[in-house]
């Protein structure tokens, strides 16, 4: 999303925008995009800086870190990003947003809080229940 500075009237403006998180970067092994990143910044300018206060949305499917399984989530955060204006002609926000992005992610994605995971002898999920190899919790 690129914004030419010159076009922000003094009241702000509201402008809206998706992201390609292919072109971002954002898809990992374990976290997969499915829609774009929908941005809706809110936008002001004070003095020579420029503040874009972001509303970010997005459909994932991701796996989880224990128990491998798939599961479908969204993304939603809201951010303000900030921006030195001073000399600037235009500013792009993808690299801030991108940022914001993956800090939100946790390192080590779950399917719920007590995902139990799998067994560390047969392979079971043990969220379906107990695999009855014999193998006591860890």
């Amino acid at each position: 999303m690129r914004i030419i500075v010159s076009e922000i009237p003094l009241e702000g403006v509201t402008i809206e925008g998706t992201l390609d998180p292919k072109k971002l970067g954002l898809d990992t092994e374990l976290v997969n995009f499915i829609t774009p990143v929908h941005a809706e910044c809110f936008l002001t300018k004070i003095k020579d800086d420029l503040i874009a206060s972001c509303k970010l949305t997005a459909d994932t499917k991701e796996t989880c870190g224990r128990c491998l399984t798939e599961f479908d989530s969204s993304f939603k955060k809201r951010v303000d990003l900030h921006y030195h204006l001073k000399g600037e002609l235009f500013i792009e926000f993808d690299s801030g947003i991108r940022d914001e992005v993956i800090t939100e992610h946790p390192i080590k994605v779950l399917c719920r809080e007590d995902c139990k995971g799998l067994c560390l002898r047969c392979g079971k999920n043990l969220n379906e229940g107990p695999c009855g190899c014999g193998v006591k919790d860890v």
